[in-house]
């Protein structure tokens, strides 16, 4: 029987930690069907350069 499940991680990143948890997942067979990332460190809004500005 084939199962979707949702996972959801919470707290602090560093590097590596999707690696980590992708390595985890496929070691017991598991398909990643989608992946992404939300929040994180707020956006700066995008400058917009003058290029005759001197």
């Amino acid at each position: 029987m084939r199962e979707i499940i949702l996972v959801n991680v919470t707290g602090r990143d560093h590097p590596g930690l999707t690696t980590a948890l992708a390595n985890v997942l496929s070691e017991h067979g598991v398909n990643i069907l989608d992946i992404g990332q939300a929040g994180g460190a707020p956006q700066r809004p995008p400058r917009h350069l003058d290029p005759g500005a001197g």
